[in-house]
């Protein structure tokens, strides 16, 4: 890889990755603000190569990926009704908080403060807390797509999985 320095005072960093099958080089670019932010993206290429992780899909977000893994992957793999539930708490819970985030940029941490969120927040129609199977609900489908995600090579961890799934609690009916 090399860091070369622009007209506009900007820094490009490129990494080569060899040959396509008609003998042209493929290599990856991105651009930074700094030497210091070039080299840091240098090596995270560098690191995303070595771990076979696709250098493409670096801009994509949370909301564009789990979009995508409604549409090709949970279509074909679960039944009707399961997809409009995902579906449902993917664009209700989901990603109007986690969906402009990068999707390599997603941490435990993230998906903590996100689950806080979700079980401090009331329910519109009967004015208390969601219920912890609502949040369940929405952690599940979230869990799923990032496996895919990385089973595709898109990020390097399911960082669903680090963090403990919300347990469903008892409750009473009330009358």
């Amino acid at each position: 890889g090399a860091l070369y320095r622009r007209a506009d005072g900007k820094w490009e960093v490129v990494l080569h990755l060899g040959y396509d099958p008609n003998g042209h080089r493929l290599k990856r670019k991105r651009v930074a603000r700094t030497k210091a932010e070039a080299a840091a993206l240098l090596q995270q290429l560098k690191r995303e190569a070595i771990f076979g992780l696709d250098t493409s899909v670096g801009d994509l977000t949370v909301g564009d990926w789990l979009e995508r893994w409604l549409t090709d992957e949970a279509a074909k793999t679960v039944r009707p009704r399961t997809l409009e539930t995902y579906r449902a708490n993917l664009r209700g819970h989901v990603i109007p908080i986690l969906g402009h985030l990068r999707l390599r940029e997603l941490t435990p941490s993230a998906l903590r403060l996100w689950l806080n969120q979700l079980e401090a927040k009331v329910n519109s129609r009967t004015g208390r807390p969601l219920s912890s199977m609502t949040v369940r609900n929405a952690y599940i489908p979230l869990r799923r797509a990032l496996e895919v995600a990385t089973r595709y090579g898109y990020v390097e961890r399911n960082v669903a999985r680090m963090v403990a799934a919300p347990r469903p609690t008892s409750s009473t009916p009330v009358p």
